[in-house]
């Protein structure tokens, strides 16, 4: 694998500059659907590789209520944080997926 991949910069600026072709722009329906089925309303959710996050939205909205958003692109990491500013129900971090420790249902 190509070691930019992996780095922060590589995808920082692919969203500053827009290149974000795989963002569908909403929820994936069948993640939603998946969650609403198969996962408990109290579990300890991580979405890593955020995004835009349309699928936190929609699971907080669906109930949810212990999310974590993990992103290695510090841009989005901020404008995402902004977005979710005050949500009791979110965690927002800005790491690398390969470095993350953390324990989710």
């Amino acid at each position: 694998m190509n070691s930019s991949l992996l780095d922060g910069n590589y995808w920082d600026d692919r969203y500053k500059n827009k290149e974000t072709g795989w963002d569908i722009g909403y929820p994936a329906p069948a993640i939603v659907s998946y969650a609403e089925e198969s996962i408990a309303k109290n579990a300890s959710i991580l979405i890593p590789g955020c995004g835009n996050a349309h699928e936190a939205r929609a699971l907080l909205d669906k109930g949810f209520s212990q999310i974590t958003l993990l992103d290695i692109a510090p841009t989005l990491v901020e404008k995402v944080s902004k977005e979710f500013a005050g949500s009791p129900h979110l965690q927002i971090v800005c790491q690398d997926f390969f470095r993350h420790q953390g324990q989710y249902d």
